[in-house]
């Protein structure tokens, strides 16, 4: 996220679907909530990627709910982080495997190579 975020906001259509279970996850909020909500859950994602496995992603879910409850945040608020965690997850893995298709129907020998 190098971009300016306030260059980016999410329309109000983005999360009428999603509203119920997401509510003011990082996924759906702007403006000061949303750079608040990032940088709480930065320190997970440093580098561009998970450091490490699971045991990671435990030690910084357990850091994110202490800086939460410090910065008077609440149960509900970290539920809607860790929801919005396994939906960026499925989110990433889709792209990539979109792009890999979109590479392999542009690139037939890539296609090839693939397959074997």
């Amino acid at each position: 996220m190098k971009d300016p975020p306030d260059d980016f906001c999410k329309s109000n259509r983005t999360g009428e679907g999603m509203h119920s279970l997401l509510e003011n996850s990082v996924v759906l909020t702007n403006g000061e909530t949303w750079k608040r909500q990032r940088r709480i859950i930065d320190p997970a994602f440093e580098g561009g990627i998970l450091r490490e496995t699971y045991l990671a992603i435990w030690e910084a879910a357990e850091a994110a709910a202490t800086r939460l409850n410090q910065r008077a945040g609440d149960v509900e608020e970290m539920v809607y982080q860790v929801v919005s965690f396994l939906l960026a997850g499925h989110e990433t893995s889709e792209s990539a495997l979109v792009w890999a298709l979109y590479l392999m129907a542009r690139f037939p020998e890539w296609e090839e190579k693939v397959a074997d």
